[in-house]
Formats: structure tokens, sequence, C-alpha cells
């Protein structure tokens, strides 16, 4: 968008509260210098699994494709998001997660296509849909997600979320403002009032995802808030996380995740 004039930079003067910003969320690869965007809200992507089900400690992605083909073989749901997808048979061979290498691409699409996708048995934007609706084991999901699952079940008890090795998505949802629009002034300072302690607090609570803003996992605990490590992976977690891009491999992912949905009957 900004490459093609769709965002106009931001006016730092007219945002103070940026200040507040945690340099983890900062100054990411895709605007350096946060000149276009400010974190809005962020996360990951790991997976929840059913431990009665599945015993056995759970930390990688290899994992993860063991327990789909063994315990949870036609109970195991993955995201409806292309890159995501293809995360799980990349991470589980050490590969860069943002890979373009067309022979290791190829490799991905065997593992989804082969190994995982006959054992899958739905797709869904949100893994708290499936733990909700049922008769699932294993499901992909982000980790606010899944918290929200586990708050909606009568035995939270029942699921473990893990965050994966060797690494995963740090995705981020980000404000912006358009060229054009017409009230700059005001959008800068609804900016501003977003990332203001007290309404940053209040945000994460209500959306169950951080928002960028520091002190925030310290309210949290202050608070009571309610299974926060799945809010706030700890710090080793975020130091290998891999932000997504939009690269020339992109649409190849999209064949991947389409034939691998194809598949799976989805």
């Amino acid at each position: 968008m900004a490459e093609h004039g769709l965002l106009q930079p931001l006016q730092k003067d007219l945002i103070p509260n940026f200040s507040n910003m945690d340099p983890n969320f900062t100054d990411q690869v895709w605007d350096p210098g946060n000149i276009y965007t400010i974190c809005k809200a962020w996360g990951t992507t790991g997976y929840v699994y059913d431990t009665y089900t599945i015993t056995r400690p759970m930390a990688s992605w290899q994992d993860f494709l063991d327990a789909a083909m063994g315990e949870a073989s036609g109970r195991t749901a993955l995201l409806e998001d292309p890159w995501e997808v293809c995360s799980i048979a990349l991470g589980a061979a050490g590969e860069d997660l943002n890979t373009t290498d067309e022979e290791k691409l190829d490799a991905c699409e065997q593992v989804l296509l082969d190994n995982l996708a006959p054992h899958v048995r739905a797709y869904f934007g949100a893994a708290s849909t499936g733990m909700v609706q049922g008769g699932l084991a294993l499901l992909q999901s982000y980790n606010g997600d899944a918290r929200q699952g586990m708050l909606e079940m009568d035995d939270p008890e029942q699921w473990k979320f893990v965050y994966p090795t060797p690494s995963a998505n740090l995705w981020m949802d980000n404000w912006a403002i358009a060229t054009g629009a017409p009230h700059p002034d005001a959008a800068h300072a609804l900016i501003n009032h977003m990332l203001s302690p007290e309404v940053a607090f209040e945000q994460m609570d209500y959306i169950g995802y951080p928002v960028g803003t520091k002190g925030l996992e310290e309210r949290a605990e202050e608070e009571g808030v309610e299974l926060p490590e799945l809010i706030f992976p700890a710090q080793d977690v975020l130091d290998r996380l891999t932000p997504s891009e939009m690269n020339e491999a992109q649409q190849r992912r999209v064949e991947i995740f389409s034939s691998a949905q194809a598949r799976s009957g989805a």
C-alpha cells in the first residue's frame, strides 16, 4: 500500500503515546521506522490439543504432524491461511518459513498433501469455533483464539496450547491512515488515544490479544486476567518468531493450500 501511495506518512508529533510502545513491536521489516504504521494488535500461531487424546508431550511442528497422523487422525483442523498451513511443514523441516526456494516448497507440498491433509477434518478461521463445536483433538490456532476456546470449555484443563519450535508467525494488525483521509488530525488523535495505557489495557482485555504497548503483562497480572500466558508469549518465544512476508512465493503457497484442502475433502 505504501509503495502504491495508498498510505500517508504518520506525524509522530501528533501521536505522543507512541512512546508507550514496546520495542518488540516497532520497527518491523514491513515498515522500518514506523513511517506508515503502528501496531494495533499482535499475536502468534501454534496449536492447541486435547490432552485426554494426546497424552505425550508436544512441543514442535513435527509433534503436530505426528499427532495429526496418529492419535488425532480425522480429528485435526488447520487454519484457513496458506502461509500458516505451509509453515507447519516448513517448520517441521527446520526451513525458513518465508522461503521462496522451489525445491523446499515442493517438499512442503509433498508433506502437506501426502502426510497431513488426508488426516484433516476441517479448516477454520478461528480454532475456538472448532473447540466449542467438539469432535476435534488437534487444532492449528492463533494464541488468543485458543485462549478464548479454553475459557468457553467446561473443562479448560483438557486443552493445552503450544508455541511450537523452531518458529512460527509473529503477525501484527496495524493502524495506518489512508492517503486522502478527510480528517487526518482526528485519525492521529484516535491512534494516540488507543495507545494510552488505560485504553490499551481495555482493548487487550476485550480482544484477548496484546496491542503492543509496554506494561500490559504486569497490569494483566495485577488485574487477575485469566490465562495470561496465552496472551503474552515469553521473551524466548518472541525471539524465535518469524514475521510472515508477502513475497514472490505467495501464489505457490495458495496453490499448495488449495490442493491440501481438496485432498482433505474440505
